[in-house]
């Protein structure tokens, strides 16, 4: 998140890879404790190939991202409100869709 905020970015793009770069290994501390390790981190996948080559990184910058995204939401299925997002039947289970929840 540290990268994310204008004072580092200094204008510049960032890309934030899905599959992270860099390992938590800390169960304690000052904001971490068993429960966020386990939800938050035992579940990451990481990468463990040294060197990464990266392709169609253009597609990640700010305007072909923006059009990538309209493109997803206006082809987004709106999901049922009407139903308990707590509950596991609120999301689809299926990936060949793009789902929109409002908050």
């Amino acid at each position: 998140m540290w990268i994310r905020m204008p004072e580092q970015r200094q204008g510049r793009e960032r890309i934030i890879p899905d599959v992270s770069r860099s390992y938590h290994f800390g169960i304690v501390g000052l904001n971490m404790n068993g429960y966020f390790d386990e939800a938050y981190f035992q579940k990451q996948k990481f990468n463990t190939v040294p060197s990464v080559q990266f392709r169609n990184v253009d597609s990640l910058k700010t305007d072909a991202y923006e059009v990538e995204i309209h493109r997803l939401l206006s082809e987004a299925k709106v999901l049922d409100h009407s139903k308990d997002p707590c509950e596991d039947s609120f999301l689809p289970d299926t990936e060949a869709h793009t789902y929109v929840a409002f908050i």
